[in-house]
């Protein structure tokens, strides 16, 4: 009702004409939905101060809250402009001061300025009415519609909101904003829902992806078709998966996207959309990737509010490394691959062990551990993003030269990526990560030497363990290995 308000009072100042007596008492609806503004019995030409608009008639005292008139004073307290109660020439900011005055009575559910006539315009000329927040706390009146209220009521002419029209402008863009950030919140809602759909499909990949390892390893290649049913309902079923899980990612994108064009100012819009371009940036780089990790992290980037997921795309771990004896120095030298040759890119002293929680970005390492009166221990780490690299509770043990031995390196137990074709057969696992750890070693047995995830020892001797996902599997444990320098596989 107040925007239509402002339109009519924006009309009479287009034809010079000021009110001069805006208040809630003059503004009814009409029958058929229209608003009134009444009693234009005070109102006055700009061009011809003397002159009202009805002669005879400058004050009303049947009005529901009578005019005042002290000398040339003319208006209703609480809602008449500073100029008009000291008399001074009125314009179309007068009328603006009015307008201000029903808006913040339709904030606060009060007068600018409470109690008799005297009082009021007494309180009037001591500066303007109190903050609409500070009035009303309980009620959380916005800022922005605050301000736009405060503007109104400025005593001074200068700072006031300049006119009618710009009054409603500023009040409509508030209305406007709020009922575009509630339809954004709402499509946000809706970008959430289906946003859960897909890691719900997410969830069921990564099942299945355990179970068709499993049938996998239990079903021979040689096995008739028909026994392979559930091999292949698992397989189609990924496949359906991965388009589904495709479709929906672009869903969440297209309404994330539509929120920020409803609301450019929408948070939960824009953290969204970061949060799907970092799944998707981590999907790139599980897979290789490089063009759609960079496209994925530049989108990352453009929609990080705070800058949260940014963080996350340096995906900082951290270093847990204890040896016995302990104080030794660790050098740490990190590798990026260039094409299939590793190649250093640098190198840094991180400390003495015992070392806990030492941050470090993911990538592959490899650790100089230095001990004196020992040999140096290559201890090779890779770090995915985000993970702690905890080398255990039992200390890494160093060892001498004639404890090794000639021919050999030492290289202690830990996570590592087996995998790749041996013989021409692929073996275990492509990218497996596996915890391999030595039980003993008394000089006695029979050399062992790995590659590719084949063990070249005896069952009795060791046993290999790995999991797919979360699901354990098939696997083979030792307490460290030792790898043979310069001499062939055997077999």
């Amino acid at each position: 009702m107040l925007l239509q308000v402002c339109h009519t009072v924006a009309y009479a100042h287009s034809r010079s004409v000021l009110h001069r007596d805006i208040k809630p008492a003059n503004i009814i609806l009409g029958e058929f939905g229209e608003v009134l503004l009444l009693d234009w019995g005070i109102a006055r030409f700009l061009a011809d101060p003397d002159e009202t608009l009805t002669s005879g008639r400058p004050i009303n005292t049947a009005s529901p809250e009578a005019l005042t008139e002290y000398g040339s004073m003319i208006g209703t307290p609480g809602y008449m402009a500073p100029e008009q109660a000291v008399g001074a020439p009125p314009d179309v900011r007068s009328d603006v001061w009015s307008l201000g005055a029903v808006l913040y009575q339709l904030l606060t559910f009060t007068k600018t300025f409470e109690g008799p006539t005297l009082e009021a315009m007494m309180a009037l000329m001591q500066g303007p009415p109190l903050d609409p927040r500070k009035r009303a706390p309980e009620l959380e009146i916005g800022d922005d519609i605050a301000e736009i209220c405060i503007a109104a009521l400025e005593a001074d002419l200068r700072p006031r909101t300049a006119s009618a029209m710009a009054l409603h402008d500023a009040i409509d863009d508030v209305l406007q904003g709020r009922a575009r950030a509630a339809a954004a919140a709402r499509t946000v809602e809706e970008a959430r829902g289906v946003w859960e759909e897909h890691r719900q499909q997410r969830r069921e990949r990564r099942t299945l992806l355990g179970r068709e390892a499993q049938l996998e390893g239990s079903i021979p290649l040689w096995t008739p078709l028909e026994q392979k049913a559930d091999l292949l309902w698992v397989r189609r079923r990924l496949r359906a998966l991965e388009v589904e899980s495709s479709d929906t990612v672009e869903h969440v994108v297209s309404l994330a996207e539509n929120a920020l064009n409803q609301d450019p100012t929408c948070e939960p819009a824009a953290d969204l959309l970061a949060q799907v371009h970092y799944a998707r940036f981590e999907e790139a780089e599980e897979a290789g990737d490089v063009p759609a990790q960079r496209w994925s992290a530049g989108r990352v980037r453009k929609y990080d509010a705070d800058g949260s997921w940014t963080v996350r795309l340096r995906g900082m771990g951290s270093l847990t490394l204890r040896t016995n004896p302990p104080g030794a120095e660790v050098i740490c030298e990190r590798f990026d691959r260039d094409e299939i040759v590793a190649r250093k890119v640098d190198r840094r002293v991180l400390g003495k062990t015992p070392l806990e929680d030492v941050p470090i970005e993911p990538g592959s390492y490899l650790l100089t551990i230095r001990s004196p009166g020992l040999r140096p221990t290559r201890y090779p780490i890779f770090l995915p993003r985000g993970h702690r690299w905890n080398s255990g509770a039992v200390p890494v043990p160093l060892y001498s030269d004639a404890q090794i031995g000639d021919g050999f390196v030492y290289i202690p137990g830990g996570p590592t990526r087996i995998g790749g074709l041996v013989g021409g057969v692929r073996d275990v696992a492509g990218s497996m990560r596996t915890w391999c750890r030595e039980a003993s070693y008394d000089g006695n047995e029979e050399l062992r030497t790995v590659r590719g995830g084949f063990w070249n020892c005896s069952p009795a001797q060791c046993r290999v363990t790995s999991r797919w996902g979360d699901e354990p599997q098939q696997a083979f444990t030792l307490t460290g290995f030792r790898l043979v320098r310069d001499r062939p596989l055997p077999g």
